[in-house]
């Protein structure tokens, strides 16, 4: 991940500052440290007696320092997207993997989108970005999630937040940690190359939008507590709207996944339909009910 500007130009001006950030990030790497081997053997235990088998796709630890008010989904979808074009086939980044790897990610190449969108909606959900209280003290969470079929992202994130009157006016830096492995397995595709699988996607997000109708109940409140500072205020107001911007991107990534799984059975069948289009108008009315309506 990285820095924000005002955190990387600070650095650049003062080696005092610059102390202080590898100070909280030793503090943050202690914390952090000892929830790395529950963490792997989660993994494990999610594969079971497969887990010989699988194809790691790509494993990297990443810190991000941020002012709290600086949190923003564009920070955050810029690092994933980042992440997925450096997997996908097309971006001329794919060379770095190996042979299996390669044609391991081929064959979920036309979901794409949709792996950005569900691990987008992962990291924030472990970010604690959607947390209904503006306060960040010490909190870690390990997640696994199966971002299209057959490849799974597995995350450790830790956060903390750190303030010195000395920086930014005493305003909040949130540093994140974050270990992620990103883990192939063939045993899955076909378990998960159904439409049972997009329906699971589809309740995911509800979710996501269960979490968004709770920060906005705390912002109500919020906006006639007059403890409640106004940057606050505006901290709660930019994660509504950057999680309301991710679910509906969500579900248009999903809507796409399914089209692309059509076409793709129905050239597996011979050219017959897998969906009749009765059926996948059906399956578009779904979306739209499961979604609502688009936000303004």
């Amino acid at each position: 991940m990285g820095k924000s500007k005002s955190i990387e130009d600070q650095q650049r001006q003062n080696q005092e500052f610059q102390n202080y950030i590898q100070e909280i990030q030793q503090t943050l790497d202690e914390k952090a440290r000892k929830h790395r081997e529950e963490f792997l053997g989660k993994v494990k235990e999610y594969y079971g007696g497969e887990y010989g088998s699988i194809i790691r796709i790509g494993a990297a630890e990443k810190y991000d320092f941020r002012q709290l008010d600086e949190v923003t989904l564009k920070n955050l979808q810029d690092v994933i997207q980042g992440a997925v074009d450096a997997i996908f086939p097309g971006s001329g980044q794919e060379q770095s993997l190996d042979e299996k790897a390669k044609e391991a990610i081929a064959t979920v190449a036309d979901f794409r989108g949709m792996a950005a969108a569900v691990a987008t909606n992962l990291i924030m959900g472990a970010m604690n970005i959607l947390a209904a209280s503006s306060e960040i003290t010490f909190n870690y969470s390990i997640k696994s999630e199966s971002i299209c079929p057959g490849l799974t992202l597995h995350v450790l994130v830790a956060n903390d937040s750190y303030r010195d009157q000395r920086w930014f006016h005493n305003s909040e830096i949130v540093e994140s940690y974050i270990r992620y492995e990103l883990l192939f397995s063939y045993s899955q595709v076909q378990t998960e190359m159904d439409i049972r699988y997009f329906n699971y996607q589809l309740a995911a997000i509800g979710k996501l939008e269960e979490a968004v109708n709770v920060l906005k109940s705390k912002y109500a409140e919020a906006l006639i507590d007059p403890d409640i500072s106004d940057e606050k205020l505006e901290s709660m107001e930019k994660r509504i709207n950057m999680a309301e911007t991710q679910v509906d991107k969500s579900r248009e990534e999903v809507r796409k996944a399914i089209s692309a799984h059509n076409v793709k059975r129905m050239k597996d069948m011979g050219g017959a339909p897998s969906f009749s289009s009765r059926r996948r108008d059906r399956i578009a009315a779904y979306i739209q009910s499961a979604g609502g309506t688009a936000h303004e």
